[in-house]
């Protein structure tokens, strides 16, 4: 039974580590698109248009 448990235990440990070592694959490949989402430039909306003289009266 304890030969079991431990090897439950180690069965638990690889798995997490392998979903950890995903979570980090997939960070660093969305890495450039998520710093692009949470940068403060791309909440700002865009500057206005120049406004040209030969459209006014």
């Amino acid at each position: 039974m304890n030969r079991q448990r431990g090897q439950g235990v180690v069965e638990y440990g690889l798995i997490i580590g392998l979903i950890a070592i995903i979570v980090i694959a997939v960070i660093v490949a969305l890495g450039p698109q998520i710093k692009e989402i949470w940068s403060p430039d791309s909440a700002a909306p865009p500057p206005p248009a120049p406004v040209s003289s030969d459209t006014q009266p």
